[in-house]
């Protein structure tokens, strides 16, 4: 690795430490904004710095993605209007920050642009796995010191967990498992394509090992992963028959659960609002359920610019005190990118999410996935789209880095199948 850094530019060195502080996620907690501003935050202006320094004449070079930056764009606009509509200081911080992130994956569409395929699956590949040794240590660590009798904030306890029971769970600091799951799953994707030296394989087991303890659902999403890359099924039709039931799985258990009739319904995952039931089994929905249920009654009070970034949990509370929301559920977010646009942002944003949603699709089609970059890329990409269903992305600092390189390995493969033509 210390040869790979002695080639790589000022920028590059301080873009691998920030992303690799994505491990140590939460650590940071501030007055007034909370951890809305990380470890790595503190490095953007050198970052900000070398990237114009090293940049600066190769702008015009590039072809800029329209249709992508007119999504983010409109999103990120109506983003802004919103918060001034339904302002309070979290709101328009949040709004704002969005932007930087935005900033961001730009930085990386742009100076990878003239980088070759092989550098950029060397660079992101050590940068992910730097940052998922981090969190997996930082997790393993504070389940060991758990288990010692010493309480932290690097596992949550979770009581009556579904089909586990009471447990601890790894967090890492993060706000959620699934957060720091996701973290490992793109690492474990980078892995599975070089498994070359002792370094890797030990990572990648710390990395396994720290996975499993999250017991989170998207586990179900790595196992279609792990095995359509072992055994090269991505270059067969049939990898979408592996992909299939456990997406199905995915979805069904994280918006129903099954209980016996016995068990107490009402907990931090469930509610006695049930489905169905029968003499030895009840049905339950879960809380995805119900704050999807819950973003559709908030888009129909704000349908145009929504209720604002972050006010969800408002409107929560007032659905409280009207009886429509469970009361011994937490006052959650929305819990999903996509409700959570509709509910926040409106019935605009939630069209250009969509429009994105198309572009990165189209193009993710036309991906060459012999393409080492690629191989990894495509089923990353697969499992974010999958988990924002359940997961609010919008504000994830490493979505956006994955998005400029993703969306830069769209157009350069469009650039080059014109050229061709």
């Amino acid at each position: 690795m210390s040869a790979f850094l002695k080639s790589c530019s000022a920028f590059e060195r301080t873009l691998l430490l920030y992303i690799g502080l994505f491990g140590l996620h939460g650590i940071l907690v501030l007055p007034y904004i909370g951890d809305k501003a990380q470890l790595n935050d503190l490095l953007f202006p050198i970052l900000a710095f070398y990237f114009f320094k090293e940049n600066k004449d190769q702008y015009f070079k590039i072809t800029a993605p329209i249709w992508a930056i007119f999504a983010l764009g409109t999103i990120l606009d109506i983003g802004l209007i919103s918060a001034f509509l339904n302002y309070n200081f979290n709101t328009l911080i949040e709004s704002l920050a969005r932007y930087y992130l935005f900033v961001l994956g730009a930085m990386v569409f742009i100076h990878f642009y003239f980088r070759t395929n092989t550098f950029r699956f060397q660079f992101f590949s050590q940068a992910f796995i730097l940052a998922a040794l981090l969190g997996s240590i930082a997790g393993l660590s504070g389940l060991l010191l758990q288990y010692a009798g010493i309480e932290n904030t690097a596992v949550i306890y979770y009581p009556d967990f579904p089909y586990i029971g009471d447990t601890y769970r790894l967090t890492a600091f993060f706000a959620a498992p699934n957060m720091l799951l996701l973290l490992l799953g793109f690492a474990i994707s980078f892995l599975l394509e070089d498994l070359s030296s002792k370094y890797l394989k030990l990572a990648a087991a710390v990395i396994f090992l720290a996975l499993c303890f999250t017991f989170a659902k998207g586990l179900l999403l790595l196992i279609p992963l792990v095995t359509v890359r072992i055994f090269q099924l991505y270059k067969t039709r049939y990898s979408k028959y592996i992909w299939l039931p456990f997406i199905f799985l995915f979805l069904l258990l994280s918006h129903v659960e099954f209980k016996s009739i016995d068990g107490n319904p009402n907990t931090w995952y469930s509610s006695s609002d049930s489905i169905y039931k029968t003499e030895s089994l009840q049905v339950l929905k879960t809380s995805y359920t119900t704050n999807k249920e819950t973003s559709i009654r908030a888009f129909k009070t704000a349908p145009i610019f929504g209720l604002g970034n972050g006010n969800f949990n408002a409107f929560v509370d007032q659905q409280k005190t009207l009886g429509l929301y469970p009361k011994h559920y937490y006052s959650y977010d929305p819990h999903s990118t996509w409700s959570g646009t509709l509910a926040e942002l409106g019935i605009f944003a939630f069209i250009a999410l969509g429009f994105l949603a198309v572009y990165l699709i189209r193009g993710a089609r036309k991906l060459d996935a012999n393409i080492p970059l690629n191989k990894v890329l495509l089923p990353i990409f697969l499992i974010l789209l999958i988990e924002s269903i359940n997961m609010d992305m919008l504000n994830f600092r490493f979505l956006y880095i994955l998005l400029g390189l993703f969306i830069l390995q769209i157009e350069t493969s469009t650039k080059k199948e014109n050229a061709i033509h």
